[in-house]
């Protein structure tokens, strides 16, 4: 009998436990004592036998793992976000106690986003499952007279709810992001106060900053998710949101999943019916480029303590399938 001594270094072969595929390691990273395991198809955190037994009772109880995420870093929106900020900010922050608290902050981050992803995902098979159905039940009964109940997607309006909640938090933490960086006051009464915190940064960096600029071009879109979260939970007149599901329009005509908003109170906007799919689809897109943006000013502003490096992008060609991160930082002279 072999004896297992928890405190000596060990191997250990990943599998998907909902397939036990084998995976391969892609990325480490480490934060507050904690290893996050990033392969192409899944994220996985690794058990120590001291996190599972920290007591010591039982000295036998072996090392394991646990997926947390059934999406890898081979998608842009885990290779943009934690593993690409992981590898730049290396550079700018020296301190481990820095490190893992901005490291922290935008793994969190990281999963709001993953859950906003999740949510369009589903409704995007929705689409592809329930699209040919539906048209077949209208053509098939297109001279009769009457049409059959459509088949809907699943509890449609519990998924944008929980599309809009995550929205309005990673608008959140982007700004308490930049909060780790400069000076932005936030407390939990003002948080998604968001026209103030950058009234405040233009205070601090400037009207020209580009980070500022940046935030000043994408606020209406930003006010409108946070609306239209707001709209879900405390709905009124100019506070409104309405979904529809899979329908029927006059003329027998099929209509897919759409939106319509009101959102007068505040924001003076009106739209709608568009369709959800696209909306949703747009946002989650314009939130990962929001997020990679605030990533990449802030490391570019704070390299200029260090006039030997410099940040580039990479060729498209150049990004790596398995992990498409987009930049990376080098010595001057190698640009």
């Amino acid at each position: 009998m072999i004896n297992f001594d928890r405190n000596s270094a060990f191997s250990i072969e990943l599998k998907d436990p909902d397939n036990d595929r084998p995976l391969n390691i892609i990325e480490l990273i480490t934060i507050r004592d904690d290893l996050y395991i990033f392969t192409s198809e899944a994220i996985l955190k690794m058990l120590l036998a001291d996190s599972i037994d920290p007591d010591k009772v039982e000295l036998n109880t072996k090392h394991s793992y646990e997926k947390i995420a059934d999406i890898g870093c081979s998608s842009e929106y885990i290779a943009r976000v934690i593993i690409q900020a992981s590898k730049l900010i290396s550079f700018i922050i020296y301190s481990d106690i820095e490190k893992d608290k901005i490291l922290s902050h935008l793994l969190g981050l990281n999963f709001k986003l993953l859950n906003c992803n999740s949510i369009v995902s589903q409704i995007k098979l929705g689409y592809q499952e329930l699209l040919p159905k539906c048209g077949k039940i209208i053509s098939d009964n297109y001279l009769k007279n009457s049409i059959p109940a459509l088949p809907k997607i699943p509890e449609l309006d519990s998924k944008v709810r929980v599309f809009l909640t995550n929205a309005k938090l990673v608008i959140i933490d982007i700004f308490k992001f930049l909060s780790l960086f400069y000076l932005l006051p936030i407390n939990d009464r003002d948080e998604a106060h968001f026209n103030k915190h950058i009234e405040n940064l233009k205070k601090n960096l400037g009207a020209d900053n580009e980070i500022v600029k940046l935030l000043e071009e994408d606020l209406e879109w930003i006010q409108i998710l946070a609306e239209c979260r707001n709209a879900i939970e405390h709905s009124g007149e100019g506070q409104l949101l309405k979904i529809e599901n899979f329908s029927i329009k006059p003329g027998n005509l099929l209509s897919t999943p759409t939106w319509t908003y009101d959102l007068t109170r505040k924001l003076n906007i009106k739209k709608g019916p568009d369709d959800l799919l696209n909306d949703l689809d747009v946002f989650c897109s314009n939130m990962l480029h929001l997020i990679e943006d605030m990533i990449i000013l802030t490391i570019q502003d704070k390299l200029r303590k260090y006039p030997l490096l410099a940040l580039y992008k990479l060729n498209e060609q150049d990004y790596d399938p398995k992990c498409p991160v987009r930049y990376d930082i080098t010595l001057k002279a190698n640009i």
